[in-house]
């Protein structure tokens, strides 16, 4: 295990940000040294590579993202602006 000196991005461990090149895959490949095989084609992980996200305008239904919402609202009304992890 790592210790917190030893993050490759200062910004997670320093008291300022920083732009940073990325030093871990996007996405990695497989034990065996094959490329990764998973629910995403090949197109879909080079967007991700590229851009670090991706657009799934079916990902979740109206009612799915309407009871996120509702959790969302709820969370933000309850939230304890007073704990240090909370943002």
């Amino acid at each position: 295990m790592t210790g917190a000196s030893d993050d490759p991005y200062y910004s997670r461990v320093g008291q300022r940000w920083e732009l940073a090149e990325r030093q871990d895959p996007v996405v990695w490949p497989a034990p065996d040294g094959s490329p990764a095989r998973g629910p995403l084609d090949p197109s879909a992980l080079a967007a991700f590579r590229d851009h670090g996200y991706l657009v799934m305008p079916a990902l979740f239904s109206t009612t799915e993202v309407a009871t996120l919402m509702r959790e969302i609202e709820h969370l933000t009304r309850t939230a304890d602006p007073t704990r240090d992890d909370v943002i």
